[in-house]
């Protein structure tokens, strides 16, 4: 691991750096890994399930009120790591490491280091979580967004309401019913249109935090965005070795073949829609789009939807090292979790965010984003099928969930600092404390009755669809595997993962198409097909400061130190005239 992240730190000089496949190989096995950790299909194909009365859009309504904050800020599960993560905690993850990243004084730090200690900050029960210079901010944003996001989730809520079905059997009154049912239904409209507010309050002092909701779409949009990049750096590769051997293992790949060299080796990673990519302010504005989309791939593979909110918001202060060393990082705790089977499947009342989290995952195996044979991954459809999906109507109705589940509870769900310690709950100052359980009350009792019913319709639906057509799961090709791979230690002085008891046997999975797991791998490090030298000159000091070499190094090749952390600069790597200062 050590060489690898020694190549990376040598690739990222050159801000044109194409990691998409090494990052492909990884992120197709996380995706296989976790690719059955979701609801059932009809959870997100059939939003008819779900329904709702005026009565019940009022109740919760009440997230409307500026105090709805303190229902939000005293549920640090939505942003941070929760206590009962099987992964980042003292038996397995080195937090030492952690815990000297948050205390070191250094002026800058990179923002792979601060991602992991702002996940895990507090350390006691006052409600602004921190006073970290390096994470307050964004800490205070998140939860701003948290409220924009409840306040438009339950705008959208009034998409749900529909007609009551009128029984056939009585001809006689069965013309007039459905006129009254059609009548009563509109009046219902009105009266919840006129319950929400004409325009957005600023219920937080602060004017330019963004639309939550439209913050969550444009996460998702960017994750899929990523993916989607990665396939095509990916493919471009794999046409070149299919030509050099003279094997093909479709048609559309060997016609592949025949284009001009400068068409296959066209690059939406490199180019993505600019028009002209001799403009110098379209390719800046393309390379903030790009590393956006793959920041918000990192976080999601290490954190799910709980990083979103304050881990690398802003593509300014991050860069393709950041990047690179996350999902590295997300990778071996996947492999831990999931391929090594140390834990079940993740249960919903157990994990922050999981609807969210969930349906992202559904949309990755539904589109086969854990293939990398060209062939298996229809790139037209694909599109069509998140665009079918990933929309305010389904997003809303996810997202109001995962926030009513936590704020709904009798207690709030424990989470974990940086110290390897539960953090205490948070205090709410009174008379607010007062008031926000009031609040908190008033939507439990109408939300949970609400959502049980609706769970109860998606199981039986999902029954009736099993016994109608009975799944078959596809036959498993008689492969070797690989075996599972131990996750890369750190030196003997600073170990990363704790010794654990000997895994189970691989799991088997019913997944069709060729994943990343049933293909040789020579290493993770790609030799690039070509490298070009930087638009600047990068005199940065941090080869050994970077998350990665501290978390993977090969045992035995060396240790790095934290003291020189403030030589981190935070300059993205993929964009040489993105501008330094942070936002």
């Amino acid at each position: 691991m050590y060489d690898q992240h020694k190549g990376m730190l040598e690739m990222s000089r050159n801000p044109q750096w194409d990691y998409g496949p090494e990052l492909m190989e990884l992120v197709a096995e996380m995706v296989e890994w976790s690719s059955d950790y979701t609801g059932p299909d009809a959870l997100y194909e059939n939003p008819e399930l779900f329904t709702i009365s005026e009565e019940e859009i009022k109740a919760v309504s009440i997230v409307a009120d500026p105090e709805f904050r303190h229902c939000l800020t005293s549920n640090p599960s939505l942003v941070q790591v929760s206590a009962t993560d099987p992964f980042f905690n003292n038996e397995v993850f080195n937090l030492e490491l952690i815990r000297e990243a948050y205390t070191s004084k250094a002026n800058a730090k990179c923002s792979s280091w601060k991602t992991l200690y702002s996940m895990m900050i507090r350390t006691d029960s006052k409600d602004d979580y921190t006073q970290d210079i390096h994470t307050k901010p964004f800490i205070s944003a998140a939860f701003r967004k948290l409220h924009t996001l409840s306040e438009s989730c339950v705008d959208n809520l009034h998409l749900y309401l529909n007609p009551n079905p009128v029984d056939k059997t009585d001809l006689t009154h069965w013309k007039q019913k459905t006129l009254f049912e059609a009548g009563k239904y509109i009046i219902s409209k009105i009266k919840v249109l006129n319950v929400l507010p004409a325009a957005k309050s600023n219920n937080n002092g602060n004017g330019r935090t963004p639309n939550g909701l439209v913050v969550l779409q444009k996460r998702i949009w960017e994750t899929l965005l990523c993916c989607l990049m990665m396939q095509n750096s990916f493919f471009i590769e794999y046409l070149e070795h299919c030509m050099k051997t003279n094997t093909f293992p479709d048609e559309s790949t060997k016609a592949a073949s025949k284009m001009s060299r400068y068409n296959r080796e066209r690059s939406l990673f490199k180019e993505g829609d600019v028009k002209d990519i001799n403009s110098t302010n379209e390719m800046k504005e393309w390379g903030k789009t790009r590393l956006a989309a793959f920041g918000s791939m990192a976080i999601f593979f290490l954190y799910g939807a709980s990083g979103w909110w304050h881990c690398l918001p802003d593509s300014h202060n991050f860069n393709q090292r950041d990047v690179w060393s996350l999902v590295h990082l997300a990778h071996a705790r996947h492999e831990w979790l999931h391929e090594r089977m140390r834990v079940g499947e993740p249960r919903n009342a157990d994990t922050p965010w999981y609807q969210i989290d969930s349906f992202v995952r559904w949309l990755l195996r539904k589109t086969n984003m854990h293939c990398l044979i060209p062939s298996e991954v229809d790139w037209e459809s694909a599109p069509r099928f998140w665009a079918q999906h990933v929309n305010e109507k389904t997003v809303s109705r996810l997202a109001i969930q995962d926030i009513m589940k936590e704020v709904c509870k009798v207690q709030p769900m424990k989470t974990m600092n940086f110290k390897g310690e539960e953090a205490p709950n948070v205090k709410i100052r009174r008379p607010s404390k007062k008031y926000a359980d009031n609040l908190k009350y008033q939507a439990k009792s109408r939300w949970t009755p609400l959502i049980d019913a609706y769970h109860q319709r998606v199981e039986d639906e999902d029954d009736k669809k099993t016994t109608q057509s009975p799944s078959e799961k596809p036959e498993v090709e008689d492969e070797e595997a690989e075996p599972p791979r131990r996750p890369s230690g750190v030196s003997a002085e600073a170990p990363l993962f704790r010794p654990a008891s000997p895994s189970p046997s691989q799991s088997q999975t019913g997944h069709s198409g060729h994943s990343a797991y049933s293909l040789p791998k020579a290493g993770k490090i790609r030799t690039p097909r070509s490298k070009t030298e930087s638009d600047e000159d990068d005199d940065e000091e941090d080869q050994s400061l970077a998350l990665s070499s501290r978390l993977h190094n090969q045992k035995g090749e060396g240790s790095s130190d934290l003291s020189n952390l403030s030589s981190e600069s935070e300059q993205s790597g993929t964009d040489p005239f993105r501008s330094e200062d942070s936002n």
